[in-house]
């Protein structure tokens, strides 16, 4: 499984920031990291609780790449 489908699980099951970047990094990916503006907006959705779908719509305004 890789890290952006992972990471759309965990948004799903509602994990928060620290839960999410504990999961990844113990599973061997890069964690979550502010200063990649990707990141930036996921830390963002996941702060406001954000669903998925509206995590990636705020992915594709920014011009990222949508998890799923």
């Amino acid at each position: 499984m890789n890290r952006d489908k992972i990471l759309s699980l965990l948004i799903v099951l509602g994990y928060d920031i620290t839960k999410t970047r504990q999961f990844l990094t113990g599973l061997g990916y890069n964690g979550l990291y502010a200063r990649n503006v990707r990141d930036f907006i996921i830390l963002n959705g996941i702060k406001d609780k954000l669903p998925l779908d509206k995590i990636n719509e705020k992915l594709k305004e920014g011009f990222e790449d949508t998890l799923c």
